[in-house]
C-alpha cells in the first residue's frame, strides 16, 4: 500500500540463500534450492529481499526469472520462456523480425560461431519468437517430429545457459514451478 515494511524472522533463510549464492560465485558449482510454502506465506518478499542484499554486494550476475502461467501450464520448458525474453531484452509489442535480431544477439554473446544461431533457432521455439525454418533444416526437422523437438529445446536451453555460466554467475529465479512441465 505504498508503505515501506521491513523484513522479519527471515534472517535464517536469507543467510541460507546469500551462503548458498557465494558458494555458486565463488567456486564452478550449481545449486538449486526451493522455497515453499502457502499462497501468502512470504516467497515473493524473501526473494525481494534476497535480490536487494546481492545488489548491494560487491559481485556482480545475471539475474534470469522464469515465470510459470495456469493458461500454458504443461508447455514444454514453459517456465524459462520469460526469462530468456527478458535476458534477450525483448519488449512486449516488438516486431517480430527485431526479437529474433534481439535473441540471435544474445544468443551468440557467449557461444562461438555457428551454435550461436543454432541455438537461438530453437530457444526461439521456447520463447514464441519462432524463426523461419526455410533457412534450417535442423528446425523444419524438429517441427515435425514432437520428440526430436523436445530433445531440440533442451540442447539448446543447455547450450545457452552452459556459456552464460561460464562467462559469470547466473540466478536462475522460477515463479510458480507447480504449472510447469517435467522438463
Amino acid at each position: 500500500l505504498g508503505k515501506a515494511t521491513d523484513c522479519v524472522g527471515r534472517e535464517r533463510e536469507l543467510a541460507l540463500l546469500e551462503g548458498t549464492f557465494d558458494e555458486c560465485a565463488a567456486e564452478p558449482v550449481a545449486r538449486a534450492v526451493l522455497v515453499t510454502a502457502p499462497a501468502g506465506g512470504g516467497k515473493s518478499r524473501l526473494r525481494h529481499e534476497l535480490l536487494e542484499r546481492l545488489g548491494r554486494g560487491a559481485q556482480s550476475f545475471e539475474l534470469l526469472v522464469g515465470r510459470a502461467d495456469a493458461i500454458a501450464s504443461g508447455a514444454p520448458f514453459g517456465l524459462l520462456g520469460p526469462a530468456i525474453r527478458t535476458a534477450a531484452g525483448m519488449v512486449a509489442g516488438e516486431p517480430e523480425p527485431r526479437r529474433r535480431e534481439k535473441l540471435l544477439e544474445r544468443a551468440s554473446r557467449h557461444l562461438p560461431g555457428e551454435v550461436g544461431p543454432r541455438t537461438a533457432e530453437f530457444l526461439g521455439e521456447l520463447t514464441g519468437v519462432p524463426f523461419p525454418d526455410s533457412e534450417s533444416p535442423a528446425l523444419a526437422a524438429a517441427r515435425a517430429d514432437p520428440r526430436l523437438m523436445g530433445d531440440q529445446l533442451r540442447s539448446a536451453w543447455l547450450e545457452w545457459i552452459s556459456a552464460e555460466c561460464e562467462a559469470g554467475p547466473v540466478l536462475l529465479v522460477l515463479d510458480d514451478i507447480h504449472w510447469g512441465d517435467r522438463p
